[in-house]
């Protein structure tokens, strides 16, 4: 309780995320009930008395969003063709998914007409095949259950050449989020090795003939430790692929903007980065990018 003035005060709270205090509606009181903060906050209070205002000392709550686990995802099968996603744990408790598809080696915009002057130009290949990409907007559904209501997925599926699916999850303000494992739709198919059946059902070549409806494969993980830390941090990176990651560090006021890692991997490799001895005692963001994709961020805290 202050002291001095007239003795009858006014309280007002304020605020500060980034930029400018700013009034909080309604905080007149002596004390402020925070409630549940989800990013980091600076509150201070203005006392009002006899006509004189004083301004406290400003106090930061640091919020740190824990990292989001439990994101898998499982295939339902060719009759109701649903994803079904797990619940996650972690980050502040609520959830936006997306669900992001990969198509390679798939034939586009070849008109029958092109096809049939292809064929009469005596070649012996297909057409260059495509990669394609869909992601689904963010929402709160955890599931997705329409997977043929994309043309290009439909067309995938119906000429039974493998699809590509995981599911991003992210949560909170100070955003954390996670990669899930990567479920791989191979519907099963009959084809002969017909160059007229590659060239109009876009099948390539090499297609078996009986294929397992799904199959599971855990492509990334990436984990940072130790986190909090004071001279070093380890970005754990798992992959089965050969693609190139970049590391990005950077403090919440920018001051700080490093590319810690920038470089091509095909497996496990734990990337170390000593933590230069300008940095100061704080948060600092981090983002991990897998062939220019941003996989992964969240939050780390330096001690010093």
């Amino acid at each position: 309780m202050p002291n001095g003035g007239n003795g009858v005060y006014l309280f007002q709270w304020q605020k500060r995320i980034t930029g400018n205090w700013v009034n909080i509606g309604g905080a007149n009181s002596q004390n402020l009930n925070l409630g549940i903060l989800y990013e980091t906050t600076q509150y201070k209070r203005l006392v009002t008395s006899g006509g004189f205002t004083n301004t406290s000392n400003s106090v930061t709550i640091t919020v740190v969003i824990s990292e989001i686990s439990n994101n898998t995802i499982q295939y339902h099968g060719s009759y109701d063709n649903q994803l079904i996603g797990s619940i996650p744990t972690g980050g502040n408790g609520s959830y936006e998914y997306q669900y992001l598809f990969v198509i390679d080696n798939i034939l586009l915009g070849w008109s029958k007409q092109t096809i049939a002057l292809l064929k009469s130009e005596r070649l012996i290949a297909p057409p260059r095949p495509e990669s394609y990409r869909f992601s689904t907007p963010w929402s709160t559904n955890k599931d997705y259950f329409d997977l043929l209501s994309n043309g290009t997925l439909s067309y995938a599926y119906e000429r039974g050449i493998p699809i590509k699916v995981y599911r991003r999850v992210r949560s909170g303000t100070e955003v954390s989020i996670s990669f899930s494992n990567q479920v791989i739709i191979t519907p099963w198919y009959r084809t002969s090795n017909n160059l007229e059946d590659v060239l109009e059902n876009g099948i390539p070549f090499s297609r078996l003939e009986d294929i397992s409806e799904t199959q599971i494969t855990n492509i990334i993980s990436i984990k940072l430790y130790p986190n909090p830390t004071s001279k070093l941090i380890n970005f754990d990176i798992g992959i089965n692929k050969f693609a190139k990651v970049r590391i990005m560090l950077f403090s919440i006021d920018l001051s700080v903007n490093d590319i810690v890692f920038d470089n091509y991997i095909d497996s496990k490799k734990v990337i170390k980065y000593h933590i230069p001895n300008h940095y100061r005692a704080g948060l600092y963001k981090y983002k991990v990018f897998v062939d220019n994709e941003e996989l992964k961020n969240g939050t780390l805290i330096l001690k010093r």
